[in-house]
């Protein structure tokens, strides 16, 4: 079928001009090996111990004990309690020397740490380990959309549920992850959910990077490469959000929550509301091609929430006529990895800091809670995406329910 033929039948689906049975399928979800993590959990250990910072600190005239040691994959902070009347003061002072002394790279001083009576350091582990889809199992599989971030600088798992954010923007220079973990958040979706639950439009304006996952019932119309498809398809996103605004009131509901909630607690055998995930891998390419891409973009962002609809858009120059004011205020979960200046770290995060990034994976997130949330960000590797995709694949046969 052709790609315009898939917008033209979902279009029609969508206005109510046609109507489709629902399919009751059972999904068979990937075996978790395909994620499985080999050699267990992460082995994170402090690049300098304990009782070696503590006498450096003191041979420089700053008396304290370390109380706590958080120790994550790209960095160690360490918590500090000073003794007798060591002026806090003092330590950004000496800090250069302590690390020349103890003979590590990016030693910092936190100062006081909120919500303690502990001031912190920390220390650069160098080389980051790789993470792996395996190490966020037990925060991914609890989220109706799972977004794994990766592993936070105290070594805690972090994830994200894209239902609740609910749109995402990610951005990143080229080499610094941002590709990865599109891929990776596409293979917790296929390794979680099935198509009744998470289904997917992929625009794709590079032609290379959603390819791969051509034919899997996950997808709601074929891999979107041309800007006049794309577009088409946005106002057709835009026509079916109304459409289902239009069903939910008839039924007396609100959002798809409490819809799917009665259903479930009437044991009905009506098909549930599935969620929609629309991904733009470079949307900067998209939007200068097109001057008709915002506007759909922006009423998908400002009202679909309620209607199970959620964007992620993804590219490589956050500037302002890409993400613009409009975009970005209906936008809250924004992930950034490095970036080439402080001018596009707070055109993404509305502050400064992912131009310091380190190496691949490194990101700072700013997803509704005060302040920015550090991770280093799982590797998904081809072969495991392959996986995911040649166990859905032979499952196409089945139609998904708005086809």
């Amino acid at each position: 079928m052709g790609i315009f033929k898939e917008i033209q039948g979902i279009f029609r689906w969508a206005t109510g001009a046609r109507r489709y049975e629902p399919v009751q399928i059972n999904w068979e979800l990937p075996p978790q090996e395909i994620l499985r993590v080999e050699g267990g959990d992460l082995n994170l250990k402090p690049p300098v111990k304990p009782v070696a910072l503590e006498l450096c600190l003191a041979k420089f005239g700053f008396n304290s004990n370390v109380t706590g040691v958080q120790v994550g994959p790209t960095s160690t902070i360490y918590q500090l309690s000073p003794v007798g009347l060591t002026s806090i003061k003092s330590l950004s002072k000496i800090i250069a020397d302590v690390g020349v002394r103890l003979g590590v790279h990016g030693i910092r001083d936190l100062g006081h740490l909120p919500g303690s009576s502990s001031i912190g350091i920390e220390v650069d582990s160098g080389a980051a380990p790789t993470i792996r889809m395996g190490h966020l199992n037990s925060v991914l599989a609890n989220k109706a959309i799972p977004v794994p971030l990766g592993i936070s600088p105290d070594g805690k798992a972090v994830a994200l549920d894209l239902a609740e954010a609910p749109h995402m923007i990610v951005a990143g220079s080229t080499g610094s992850g941002k590709s990865v973990f599109i891929n990776s958040l596409v293979s917790s979706i296929l390794a979680l959910r099935d198509p009744d639950q998470v289904q997917l439009v992929m625009i794709d304006p590079k032609m290379v990077e959603f390819q791969r996952y051509a034919g899997i019932p996950h997808l709601l119309m074929g891999i979107l490469t041309e800007t006049g498809q794309a577009v088409e398809a946005l106002s057709v996103l835009e026509r079916f959000m109304d459409d289902r605004f239009r069903d939910l009131a008839r039924a007396g509901f609100q959002d798809i929550n409490s819809y799917n909630s009665h259903l479930d607690s009437m044991n009905s055998m009506e098909p549930r509301m599935n969620r929609i995930v629309i991904i733009i891998d470079e949307f900067a390419d998209l939007i200068m091609q097109s001057k008709h891409v915002e506007a759909p973009i922006i009423r998908i962002a400002q009202k679909a929430r309620a209607a199970g609809m959620h964007l992620v858009i993804g590219t490589q120059r956050p500037i302002v006529k890409v993400v613009t004011g409009l975009i970005k205020a209906n936008i809250p979960a924004r992930v950034c990895f490095r970036v080439p200046s402080s001018v596009d770290s707070r055109v993404v995060l509305d502050q400064k800091g992912a131009e310091k990034l380190g190496g691949p994976g490194d990101l700072l997130a700013c997803i509704g809670r005060p302040g920015l949330v550090r991770a280093q960000a799982p590797l998904i590797e081809p072969d495991q995406i392959q996986s995911l995709v040649n166990h859905w694949r032979p499952q196409e046969a089945y139609l998904s329910r708005y086809r």
